[in-house]
């Protein structure tokens, strides 16, 4: 509509590291987040004097949970299906990406200047059709599927902090829970 043509519109376009951003709160409608100084990942537990703003996740593993798997490996054929866990005091939170593993074709000049091709080319996007949370052995585990940007190998996770409401243009964000889980 503006009279550019498809070379200009592909010659213009900049690719941006996604990010992802955690909301951790008591309940759905708290206004502020939950401040995290104390989790355990990747098997290590880590304990901050200062609120946890960022977490880099380099260690994708396969998904181990078979149901989830076999449902996604159905629904998502062409995809590579990874995932992260994070533990907050009793939350045991998984998280599952969908990573295409094919980055369109429009993407292929930009993709050649782009900096950060670990994080993938893309956005991610909360898939709630996959989401669970129930209480099992008196841990809250939360399931929570995304699909993730093309080609992604890391994920820059960020924590919402206090009133934090900001989201910026590249990231997407969910949400997690502390209130009291039903038995699985």
């Amino acid at each position: 509509g503006s009279g550019e043509s498809a070379k200009e519109i592909v010659a213009n376009i900049k690719l941006e590291k996604p990010k992802l951003r955690l909301h951790l709160k008591e309940c759905l409608y708290q206004k502020d987040n939950l401040i995290v100084t104390r989790y355990v990942f990747e098997g290590k537990e880590n304990i901050l004097e200062e609120p946890l703003k960022q977490l880099e996740i380099r260690n994708l593993e396969e998904v181990k949970n078979e149901k989830m798997k076999a449902i996604l490996s159905k629904d998502y054929e062409n995809y590579s299906l990874k995932q992260s866990t994070l533990q907050i005091g009793m939350h045991l939170i998984t998280m599952i990406f969908i990573i295409p593993t094919k980055i369109p074709k429009i993407f292929k000049n930009a993709l050649e200047e782009y900096e950060d091709k670990d994080y993938g080319v893309g956005s991610f996007k909360e898939l709630t059709q996959y989401q669970q949370d129930f209480k099992k052995d008196n841990i809250n585990h939360h399931y929570r599927t995304f699909i993730a940007p093309a080609k992604l190998t890391k994920i820059d996770l960020e924590f919402a902090v206090g009133l934090d409401n900001f989201l910026p243009y590249n990231s997407s964000s969910f949400i997690i829970t502390t209130e009291e889980l039903d038995d699985e």
